[in-house]
């Protein structure tokens, strides 16, 4: 089958390459021109996606261009931007790429889109689009599909092949001929539903990671007012066979899970009242670290103007090199206008849009503090280090730990998400001024 991938990013690529290795025949279609030489760029740091792109390359089965041209299957993987809770959503990638597929679409054609989209998109806005444009008739002449993405970065390849898929036709016949298209490169379960029900499937799946995070990270502070460490209690109770709590953090990162709940939020704000406040919740959470690190080189009597702070680790999560959404980049501003000298230090991360320190010795030299926000799996081991990164540092250092990297941090002011202020791994100083527990809760108990 002669397949066209629009758009060659984190699921167009992997997506066009996989197609290729299943013997379709795929042109990536993407306007930067820096995407097209597959064997030359840097592609993304996936395992085992360089593989597939050669295969599909060396056979002639996956090549490049910048325009559209005559297929049997177009898959539209574009952006869909949305700046979370302060812009509203633009299809305008979607809308180019179905304006640049309507002169090349035939009778018999399939049109897959994979990009992230409120409920009734396709059938409300592409559908439509695409049948003025092209002068065909979805159901008939052509057929239509959403089938979104379900993977984890750092894992692509995998799960792109072996996840369950979920396939939403606008018709009985769009579903079923989508479905046979996936069943070609994919191993797990093919699960056929209509257009909207896989559109709200979608956003449902990065909504429940957000409320859960949300959740967690609201815990953490909570439990550093009762002076205890979240981390622990969290692993306690999820030994109960019905809890399965997530681990707080600085931020959620990424381009789904910060993103794509405001979807629902900007569309029916009025019963959204839950997911909203789960998201000002994980967007706050940059702020408050950095507001921890203020407070801490306060204790040291370092003021945090003119303080140097280390972040490491700007990728939005230990183990990936993305960087988008990054919490760190969110921490940083918070500290740039508060006047600190901020150095971003990272194994692995690529595309930040500041300078980046690879190596962690020469990211601490002279520092005042140093601040864990990614828990790449480098940093293991780190409570080792730590001695050695005192010495290269200014007296009286500080450590903020926002990810449970370390038990300990001796010869640092040592603050720690979800527990504050920590020693030899006992939460100490971080008592509240006031009870948890109202008085007038107390009197109701």
């Amino acid at each position: 089958m002669k397949c066209c991938v629009l758009g060659l990013g984190y699921i167009g690529l992997p997506t066009a390459a996989l197609l290729a290795a299943r013997g379709h025949d795929v042109l990536g279609v993407d306007v930067d021109p820096q995407r097209l030489d597959l064997m030359v760029q840097g592609v993304l740091r996936e395992s085992g996606l360089m593989e597939l792109i050669e295969v599909g390359v060396l056979s002639g089965r996956l090549r490049t261009g910048t325009t559209v041209h005559e297929a049997d299957t177009f898959v539209i993987c574009v952006p869909t931007p949305h700046v979370a809770g302060r812009q509203d959503l633009t299809l305008a990638d979607v809308l180019a790429a179905i304006e640049s597929i309507a002169p090349h679409l035939r009778k018999g054609n399939l049109v897959v889109l994979e990009s992230t989209v409120p409920p009734g998109t396709t059938d409300d806005v592409i559908r439509p689009c695409l049948d003025r444009l092209s002068g065909l008739s979805c159901g008939s002449d052509y057929f239509l599909a959403y089938c979104p993405e379900r993977v984890l970065p750092g894992n692509l390849v995998h799960e792109l092949a072996h996840n369950a898929r979920i396939v939403g036709g606008v018709d009985d016949e769009s579903g079923r001929r989508a479905a046979a298209l996936f069943r070609t490169i994919v191993s797990g379960e093919v699960l056929v539903t209509g257009s909207r029900t896989a559109e709200m499937s979608k956003l449902m799946e990065n909504t429940y990671a957000a409320v859960n995070i949300a959740l967690a990270n609201e815990l953490a502070w909570l439990a550093e007012y009762a002076g205890i460490d979240v981390r622990e209690a969290i692993a306690l109770a999820n030994r109960h066979p019905r809890v399965n709590l997530m681990n707080p953090g600085p931020g959620v990162g990424g381009h789904c899970i910060p993103v794509d709940p405001w979807f629902l939020v900007d569309g029916t704000p009025a019963s959204a009242c839950l997911i909203s406040q789960a998201l000002r919740t994980n967007d706050g959470m940059p702020g408050r670290v950095a507001s921890a690190i203020g407070d801490a080189l306060a204790r040291i009597g370092k003021p945090i103007s003119g303080a140097r702070v280390v972040l490491m680790g700007v990728a939005y999560k230990g183990g990936v090199d993305d960087v988008r959404e990054s919490p760190a980049l969110g921490v940083a501003t918070w500290l740039w206008e508060s006047g600190a000298d901020v150095i971003f230090q990272d194994p692995i991360a690529t595309g930040f849009p500041h300078p980046v320190e690879p190596d962690l010795l020469a990211a601490v030299s002279g520092a005042d503090a140093l601040a864990v926000i990614a828990d790449h799996p480098q940093y293991l081991g780190l409570e080792l280090l730590l001695p050695r990164l005192r010495r290269l540092m200014r007296p009286n250092p500080l450590f903020v730990d926002t990810r449970g990297v370390v038990k300990s941090a001796e010869g640092f002011l040592f603050w720690r998400l979800g527990c504050g202020f920590a020693k030899d791994g006992n939460v100490v100083l971080n008592r509240p001024a006031q009870p948890v527990v109202s008085e007038e809760l107390r009197k109701t108990s």
